[in-house]
């Protein structure tokens, strides 16, 4: 009688009761060496699966280091006389004569030439009948000028989301290009937070906590405004406007929330306040 042994001389198993095609039960030992094998594929699967996403990561983020490593657009002696020439046209009233010196710098992914044109086609600089009105082109402008940025831009952009002049109205996207604008310290925009997220707090219909919530983020953008003002030329009837604005919100406030709304603008600012 022919025995086979295995691993482990204690189980055998007989081969002429298999060969007889009598069942038998195979060791525990076999089953959970089964197990194991099964257990070492697929983990073997997933470290070749993981191993083609790290590899595509790594080509994916190569691609983008070279992408960002790439100087950014630098405006050159003759691009600066360009954009002087077509800023003086359009201080003249030379509309045409103005894009057609923008339009090549705009193309070359001037931030400056871009936003020009922008408020060009936007009616900044004459009406709705003329040929240069083109909202959705100024939106598509502004854009770019707002991507490459552009502080005016951002808060430009954020208006046309509010106004849906050139693009749909999007309530959303208007508050994130605003505070874009306000994060990199235009002072209108942050005033214009500091109104909008006034307004939301009084007319929402959430939780209280949540109107709290607004409210202090309102009073937060009025505080980091008025410092902001301190260094920006927004004239002596806006200051008066925005220290109104801002004794109105601090009105509505507990002495907890003022005391976040301060704490949150001093970091903010980097200043006392």
């Amino acid at each position: 009688m022919t025995v086979l042994k295995f691993f482990r001389p204690d189980e055998r198993i007989r081969t002429d009761q298999y060969i007889a095609g009598q069942s038998i039960q195979m060791p525990k030992w076999s089953r959970r060496r089964r197990r194991i094998a099964i257990i070492k594929r697929v983990t073997r699967i997933i470290c070749m699966l993981l191993i083609g996403i790290g590899v595509a990561l790594v080509a994916v983020l190569g691609f983008a280091s070279a992408a960002l490593a790439a100087p950014p657009h630098k405006a050159t002696a003759d691009g600066q006389i360009v954009l002087d020439a077509g800023l003086a046209a359009l201080k003249n009233g030379n509309v045409d004569v103005a894009i057609s010196h923008f339009q090549p710098l705009a193309e070359a992914d001037n931030p400056y030439a871009q936003f020009a044109l922008a408020m060009i086609h936007a009616e900044k600089f004459g009406n709705k009948q003329d040929k240069s009105y083109n909202p959705e082109r100024a939106h598509h402008l502004m854009a770019a000028a707002a991507a490459r940025g552009h502080e005016e831009a951002q808060f430009q952009l954020g208006l046309q989301f509010i106004t849906g002049v050139g693009v749909p109205a999007n309530f959303e996207r208007a508050l994130l290009c605003l505070t874009i604008a306000a994060r990199n310290r235009h002072v209108r925009a942050q005033i214009y937070l500091a109104v909008i997220l006034e307004q939301i707090a009084k007319f929402s219909k959430g939780a209280p906590a949540k109107k709290a919530h607004y409210r202090t983020r309102a009073y937060k953008w009025a505080l980091i405004a008025l410092q902001t003002a301190t260094t920006s030329d927004i004239g002596p009837v806006a200051k008066q406007k925005l220290v109104e604005i801002a004794t109105i919100l601090k009105s509505g406030l507990s002495y907890g929330q003022l005391l976040n709304a301060r704490a949150a603008a001093r970091i903010f600012n980097g200043t006392p306040i």
